[in-house]
């Protein structure tokens, strides 16, 4: 995931961020270009949006998911009050993903990765983690 604007995702961690907690969430389609170039881009597109709006079907109206266009989403929660909070959402989501009737679903690997360290988690930690797990 191209960090392409740190800045701006910081405000935004920093404005959901509360006394409970932040939590993120991040779904990966580990060989997005490999099925990209077999299946095309306009059904692979199709795909990633269907992936997008059934994960915005789990979430709290406040919660927001970023895309990068490339098989990644970042999905950033606030009030999390603690980890298996976090792993319920995430279990969600991979049951809406795992519904999703595209002939492509089942060829994605998919990867879902927590930040759990809730109390610790800042704007920039996040990025850090982020940059770092997904070169």
């Amino acid at each position: 995931m191209c960090i392409r604007d740190s800045d701006v995702l910081k405000e935004e961690i920093r404005r959901r961020k509360d006394n409970s907690g932040l939590g993120a969430i991040l779904v990966s389609l580990e060989n997005y270009f490999e099925i990209r170039n077999l299946y095309g881009d306009k059904r692979v597109s199709k795909y990633t949006r269907k992936i997008e709006e059934q994960i915005r079907k789990v979430l709290r109206k406040d919660d927001e998911v970023i895309s990068d266009g490339e098989g990644k989403f970042l999905i950033l929660l606030g009030s999390v009050p603690d980890e298996s909070t976090l792993d319920r959402v995430a279990t969600r989501i991979q049951r809406v993903i795992d519904k999703i009737e595209e002939d492509v679903n089942s060829v994605f690997k998919r990867s879902l990765m927590l930040f759990t360290d809730l109390k610790e988690l800042t704007p920039e930690n996040l990025l850090t983690s982020l940059e770092e797990n997904l070169e």
